[in-house]
Protein backbone atom coordinates (compact mmCIF):
# COMPACT_ATOMS: atom_id res chain seq x y z
CA UNK A 1 0.00 0.00 0.00
CA UNK A 2 2.68 2.38 1.04
CA UNK A 3 4.38 1.69 -2.28
CA UNK A 4 1.69 2.43 -4.34
CA UNK A 5 0.76 5.93 -2.83
CA UNK A 6 4.35 6.57 -3.04
CA UNK A 7 4.68 5.71 -7.09
CA UNK A 8 1.44 7.76 -6.97
CA UNK A 9 3.16 10.52 -5.62
CA UNK A 10 6.04 10.90 -7.31
CA UNK A 11 3.25 10.44 -10.73
CA UNK A 12 1.50 13.00 -9.59
CA UNK A 13 5.26 15.41 -9.24
CA UNK A 14 6.06 14.52 -13.30
CA UNK A 15 2.88 15.75 -14.26
CA UNK A 16 4.32 19.81 -14.55
CA UNK A 17 7.92 18.68 -15.98
CA UNK A 18 6.01 16.49 -18.48
CA UNK A 19 3.93 18.85 -19.63
CA UNK A 20 7.22 21.22 -19.96
CA UNK A 21 8.95 18.82 -22.03
CA UNK A 22 6.17 18.30 -23.93
CA UNK A 23 5.47 22.20 -25.05
CA UNK A 24 8.90 22.57 -25.64
CA UNK A 25 9.23 19.58 -28.26
CA UNK A 26 6.12 20.92 -29.90
CA UNK A 27 8.08 24.34 -30.27
CA UNK A 28 11.13 23.43 -31.46
CA UNK A 29 8.79 20.86 -33.98
CA UNK A 30 6.39 23.34 -35.03
CA UNK A 31 8.53 26.52 -35.02
CA UNK A 32 9.95 27.24 -38.21
CA UNK A 33 13.02 29.37 -37.56
CA UNK A 34 14.17 30.18 -41.00
CA UNK A 35 11.07 31.98 -42.15
CA UNK A 36 11.61 34.26 -39.19
CA UNK A 37 14.14 36.73 -38.81
CA UNK A 38 17.85 36.29 -36.89
CA UNK A 39 16.96 37.23 -33.83
CA UNK A 40 14.19 34.79 -33.51
CA UNK A 41 16.63 31.81 -34.85
CA UNK A 42 18.82 32.23 -32.34
CA UNK A 43 16.40 32.47 -29.37
CA UNK A 44 15.43 29.18 -31.19
CA UNK A 45 18.77 27.68 -31.18
CA UNK A 46 18.64 28.61 -27.20
CA UNK A 47 15.88 26.85 -26.72
CA UNK A 48 17.52 23.74 -26.70
CA UNK A 49 19.03 25.10 -23.34
CA UNK A 50 16.15 24.94 -21.24
CA UNK A 51 14.24 22.03 -23.06
CA UNK A 52 16.99 19.33 -22.20
CA UNK A 53 17.39 20.79 -18.43
CA UNK A 54 13.63 20.41 -17.99
CA UNK A 55 14.63 16.71 -19.65
CA UNK A 56 17.42 15.91 -17.48
CA UNK A 57 15.31 17.43 -14.22
CA UNK A 58 12.32 14.84 -15.66
CA UNK A 59 14.85 11.93 -16.15
CA UNK A 60 16.35 13.10 -12.60
CA UNK A 61 12.13 12.22 -11.16
CA UNK A 62 12.87 9.14 -12.98
CA UNK A 63 15.00 8.01 -10.78
CA UNK A 64 12.84 7.90 -8.20
CA UNK A 65 11.63 4.65 -9.08
CA UNK A 66 13.80 3.11 -9.25
CA UNK A 67 15.18 2.16 -5.64
CA UNK A 68 18.95 1.29 -6.15
CA UNK A 69 19.26 5.00 -7.25
CA UNK A 70 17.38 6.28 -4.76
CA UNK A 71 19.08 5.68 -2.56
CA UNK A 72 22.01 7.05 -4.07
CA UNK A 73 22.11 10.75 -4.25
CA UNK A 74 25.32 11.08 -6.93
CA UNK A 75 23.71 7.87 -8.72
CA UNK A 76 20.83 9.81 -9.54
CA UNK A 77 22.39 12.59 -10.64
CA UNK A 78 25.07 10.73 -12.97
CA UNK A 79 22.07 8.96 -14.26
CA UNK A 80 19.59 11.85 -15.10
CA UNK A 81 22.98 13.34 -16.62
CA UNK A 82 23.80 10.48 -18.68
CA UNK A 83 20.12 9.93 -19.79
CA UNK A 84 19.67 13.63 -20.80
CA UNK A 85 23.11 13.34 -22.79
CA UNK A 86 22.20 10.56 -25.17
CA UNK A 87 18.62 11.67 -25.69
CA UNK A 88 20.13 15.36 -26.73
CA UNK A 89 22.97 13.36 -28.89
CA UNK A 90 19.90 10.96 -30.51
CA UNK A 91 17.98 14.27 -31.34
CA UNK A 92 21.03 15.71 -33.18
CA UNK A 93 21.63 12.38 -35.02
CA UNK A 94 18.40 11.88 -36.45
CA UNK A 95 18.47 15.39 -38.04
CA UNK A 96 20.87 14.09 -40.76
CA UNK A 97 19.68 13.67 -43.94
CA UNK A 98 16.17 15.55 -42.80
CA UNK A 99 14.94 18.97 -43.29
CA UNK A 100 16.96 20.60 -40.42
CA UNK A 101 20.76 20.17 -39.93
CA UNK A 102 22.71 18.24 -37.18
CA UNK A 103 24.43 20.85 -34.98
CA UNK A 104 27.31 20.03 -32.86
CA UNK A 105 26.76 23.88 -31.30
CA UNK A 106 23.48 22.52 -30.41
CA UNK A 107 24.27 19.37 -28.51
CA UNK A 108 26.97 21.91 -26.60
CA UNK A 109 23.83 24.03 -25.46
CA UNK A 110 22.03 21.15 -24.61
CA UNK A 111 24.57 19.86 -22.27
CA UNK A 112 24.72 23.30 -20.79
CA UNK A 113 21.34 23.08 -20.42
CA UNK A 114 21.42 19.69 -18.27
CA UNK A 115 24.38 20.64 -16.19
CA UNK A 116 23.10 23.86 -15.63
CA UNK A 117 19.14 22.82 -14.66
CA UNK A 118 20.94 20.00 -12.43
CA UNK A 119 23.26 22.08 -10.98
CA UNK A 120 20.63 24.43 -9.98
CA UNK A 121 18.37 21.44 -8.66
CA UNK A 122 20.99 19.91 -6.88
CA UNK A 123 21.43 23.74 -4.68
CA UNK A 124 17.93 23.47 -3.50
CA UNK A 125 17.55 19.55 -3.14
CA UNK A 126 16.64 19.02 0.14
CA UNK A 127 18.05 15.45 0.38
CA UNK A 128 21.24 16.75 -1.00
CA UNK A 129 21.72 19.08 1.28
CA UNK A 130 23.82 17.03 3.59
CA UNK A 131 25.82 16.15 0.82
CA UNK A 132 26.08 19.70 -0.62
CA UNK A 133 27.28 21.49 3.15
CA UNK A 134 27.06 25.11 3.73
CA UNK A 135 24.94 27.84 2.10
CA UNK A 136 28.07 29.17 0.60
CA UNK A 137 28.61 25.84 -1.27
CA UNK A 138 24.82 26.29 -2.90
CA UNK A 139 25.75 29.52 -3.80
CA UNK A 140 28.81 28.59 -5.77
CA UNK A 141 26.68 25.82 -7.49
CA UNK A 142 23.90 28.51 -8.53
CA UNK A 143 26.57 31.27 -9.70
CA UNK A 144 28.08 28.37 -11.64
CA UNK A 145 24.83 27.20 -13.24
CA UNK A 146 23.94 31.02 -13.98
CA UNK A 147 27.22 31.52 -15.61
CA UNK A 148 26.85 28.81 -17.86
CA UNK A 149 23.26 29.79 -18.96
CA UNK A 150 24.67 33.41 -19.49
CA UNK A 151 27.83 32.30 -21.64
CA UNK A 152 25.13 30.17 -24.10
CA UNK A 153 22.78 33.28 -24.10
CA UNK A 154 25.37 35.79 -24.92
CA UNK A 155 24.82 35.39 -28.30
CA UNK A 156 21.43 36.45 -27.83
CA UNK A 157 22.01 39.47 -25.25
CA UNK A 158 24.52 40.72 -28.51
CA UNK A 159 22.00 40.33 -31.11
CA UNK A 160 19.59 42.29 -28.94
CA UNK A 161 22.29 45.07 -28.84
CA UNK A 162 22.20 44.91 -32.77
CA UNK A 163 18.78 45.16 -32.82
CA UNK A 164 18.65 47.96 -30.78
CA UNK A 165 20.83 49.78 -32.68
CA UNK A 166 19.25 48.71 -36.09
CA UNK A 167 16.55 50.60 -34.93
CA UNK A 168 17.88 53.38 -33.99
CA UNK A 169 19.63 53.95 -37.21
CA UNK A 170 16.54 54.28 -39.17
CA UNK A 171 16.00 56.27 -42.13
CA UNK A 172 19.36 54.43 -42.56
CA UNK A 173 19.96 50.86 -43.44
CA UNK A 174 23.82 50.45 -44.02
CA UNK A 175 26.54 53.12 -44.49
CA UNK A 176 29.27 50.10 -43.37
CA UNK A 177 30.55 52.63 -40.77
CA UNK A 178 28.99 50.58 -37.68
CA UNK A 179 29.61 47.41 -35.92
CA UNK A 180 26.15 46.37 -35.23
CA UNK A 181 25.68 46.10 -39.27
CA UNK A 182 28.01 43.17 -40.13
CA UNK A 183 25.24 40.46 -38.78
CA UNK A 184 22.86 41.15 -41.72
CA UNK A 185 24.97 40.93 -44.45
CA UNK A 186 25.74 37.54 -45.65
CA UNK A 187 28.19 36.58 -49.46
CA UNK A 188 26.52 34.38 -51.72
CA UNK A 189 29.26 33.51 -53.73
CA UNK A 190 31.09 36.29 -53.54
CA UNK A 191 33.54 38.18 -51.56
CA UNK A 192 32.81 40.77 -49.54
CA UNK A 193 34.41 43.16 -47.06
CA UNK A 194 34.48 46.49 -45.40
CA UNK A 195 37.04 48.66 -47.10
CA UNK A 196 38.20 52.30 -46.42
CA UNK A 197 37.32 54.64 -48.61
CA UNK A 198 40.73 56.36 -49.23
CA UNK A 199 41.95 53.10 -50.21
CA UNK A 200 39.72 52.17 -53.19
CA UNK A 201 38.02 55.68 -53.81
CA UNK A 202 39.21 58.80 -52.43
CA UNK A 203 37.46 61.11 -53.83
CA UNK A 204 34.15 59.33 -52.04
CA UNK A 205 32.82 61.73 -49.09
CA UNK A 206 32.25 58.52 -47.13
CA UNK A 207 34.70 56.74 -44.73
CA UNK A 208 34.14 53.16 -45.68
CA UNK A 209 32.52 50.67 -48.65
CA UNK A 210 31.05 47.58 -49.14
CA UNK A 211 33.83 45.89 -51.44
CA UNK A 212 31.58 43.16 -53.46
CA UNK A 213 33.74 41.13 -55.70
CA UNK A 214 31.52 39.17 -58.24
CA UNK A 215 32.89 36.31 -59.82
CA UNK A 216 32.23 34.59 -63.49
CA UNK A 217 29.03 32.33 -61.92
CA UNK A 218 25.58 32.65 -62.00
CA UNK A 219 24.00 33.35 -58.21
CA UNK A 220 26.87 35.75 -57.11
CA UNK A 221 26.11 39.04 -54.54
CA UNK A 222 26.09 40.02 -51.39
CA UNK A 223 22.59 39.69 -49.40
CA UNK A 224 21.38 41.96 -47.20
CA UNK A 225 18.92 40.67 -44.99
CA UNK A 226 16.80 41.24 -41.25
CA UNK A 227 17.83 45.27 -41.84
CA UNK A 228 14.89 47.24 -40.14
CA UNK A 229 11.71 45.91 -41.94
CA UNK A 230 9.06 48.93 -41.46
CA UNK A 231 9.52 51.20 -44.76
CA UNK A 232 5.74 52.59 -44.36
CA UNK A 233 6.16 56.23 -44.11
CA UNK A 234 9.00 56.13 -47.00
CA UNK A 235 8.99 57.28 -50.41
CA UNK A 236 12.24 55.97 -51.44
CA UNK A 237 15.01 53.82 -51.33
CA UNK A 238 18.27 55.32 -52.01
CA UNK A 239 21.91 53.64 -52.33
CA UNK A 240 25.48 54.33 -54.06
CA UNK A 241 27.59 52.22 -55.67
CA UNK A 242 30.74 52.83 -57.79
CA UNK A 243 31.79 50.59 -59.97
CA UNK A 244 35.26 49.66 -60.23
CA UNK A 245 35.15 47.65 -63.34
CA UNK A 246 36.63 49.56 -66.92
CA UNK A 247 33.25 48.80 -68.86
CA UNK A 248 29.38 48.98 -67.88
CA UNK A 249 27.77 46.05 -65.39
CA UNK A 250 24.33 45.13 -64.80
CA UNK A 251 23.19 43.75 -61.48
CA UNK A 252 19.41 42.20 -60.18
CA UNK A 253 18.05 44.50 -57.46
CA UNK A 254 15.62 41.92 -55.48
CA UNK A 255 13.63 42.68 -53.00
CA UNK A 256 11.96 40.62 -50.77
CA UNK A 257 8.99 40.68 -47.67
CA UNK A 258 7.54 38.13 -45.21
CA UNK A 259 5.25 36.52 -47.65
CA UNK A 260 7.69 36.07 -50.30
CA UNK A 261 7.71 32.10 -52.18
CA UNK A 262 10.42 30.96 -54.26
CA UNK A 263 9.13 31.87 -57.50
CA UNK A 264 10.33 35.03 -58.98
CA UNK A 265 7.18 36.49 -59.79
CA UNK A 266 5.94 36.43 -55.75
CA UNK A 267 9.02 39.73 -55.56
CA UNK A 268 10.69 42.77 -56.30
CA UNK A 269 13.41 42.30 -59.35
CA UNK A 270 15.25 45.11 -61.37
CA UNK A 271 18.35 45.15 -63.40
CA UNK A 272 20.42 48.15 -63.08
CA UNK A 273 22.58 49.64 -65.45
CA UNK A 274 26.23 50.68 -64.04
CA UNK A 275 28.81 53.03 -65.44
CA UNK A 276 32.28 52.98 -64.84
CA UNK A 277 32.97 55.29 -61.36
CA UNK A 278 29.99 56.50 -58.90
CA UNK A 279 26.39 55.59 -59.69
CA UNK A 280 23.59 57.09 -57.05
CA UNK A 281 20.54 54.86 -57.30
CA UNK A 282 16.80 55.81 -56.66
CA UNK A 283 14.19 53.71 -56.39
CA UNK A 284 11.01 54.09 -55.81
CA UNK A 285 8.95 52.20 -52.89
CA UNK A 286 5.95 52.40 -54.98
CA UNK A 287 7.54 50.54 -57.66
CA UNK A 288 9.02 48.10 -55.31
CA UNK A 289 5.57 47.60 -53.50
CA UNK A 290 3.96 46.77 -57.37
CA UNK A 291 6.75 44.13 -57.95
CA UNK A 292 4.97 40.95 -56.99
CA UNK A 293 2.30 39.80 -59.72
CA UNK A 294 -1.03 38.91 -57.86
CA UNK A 295 -0.26 40.86 -54.51
CA UNK A 296 1.40 44.16 -53.07
CA UNK A 297 4.72 43.17 -51.03
CA UNK A 298 4.53 44.50 -47.74
CA UNK A 299 6.20 47.50 -47.07
CA UNK A 300 5.66 46.99 -43.23
CA UNK A 301 7.56 43.79 -42.97
CA UNK A 302 10.73 43.55 -45.78
CA UNK A 303 12.80 40.69 -45.00
CA UNK A 304 16.02 40.72 -47.96
CA UNK A 305 17.36 42.85 -50.53
CA UNK A 306 19.83 40.74 -53.13
CA UNK A 307 22.08 42.40 -55.25
CA UNK A 308 23.60 39.18 -57.89
CA UNK A 309 25.28 40.33 -60.98
CA UNK A 310 23.31 40.17 -63.79
CA UNK A 311 26.43 41.18 -66.46
CA UNK A 312 26.36 38.76 -69.81
CA UNK A 313 28.72 37.34 -70.57
CA UNK A 314 29.66 36.06 -66.93
CA UNK A 315 32.80 38.15 -65.46
CA UNK A 316 34.45 38.82 -62.38
CA UNK A 317 33.94 42.42 -61.37
CA UNK A 318 33.72 44.09 -58.13
CA UNK A 319 31.39 47.16 -56.68
CA UNK A 320 31.57 49.18 -53.93
CA UNK A 321 28.12 49.96 -51.73
CA UNK A 322 27.44 52.41 -49.60
CA UNK A 323 24.74 54.54 -47.84
CA UNK A 324 21.33 52.25 -48.22
CA UNK A 325 18.77 55.09 -47.13
CA UNK A 326 15.34 55.14 -46.81
CA UNK A 327 13.49 58.46 -47.77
Amino acid sequence: MMTQSRTATIARSLIIPTAMVIGLLLFLELFEPWRSNLLWRELFNLGHLPLFGVVSLFVLSMTRLVPALDRSLAGRYAAAFIVAALLAALSEIVQIGGPRDADVYDFLRDLVGIVSFLLLWLAFDRRAHSAVGTASRRVILILIAVALVLTSASSVIRLSAVWAERDRAVPVLFTFENWWERPFITADNCVISVVSADMVWPDSAANHFLQVDYRAALYTGPIFQDFFPDWTGFDTLSLTIVSLSPQPERILFRVDDYHTRKDRSDRYERVINLQPGHNDIALPLAEIAHGPKGRMLDLSRVKRIVLFSASQPRREFSLLFDNFRLR
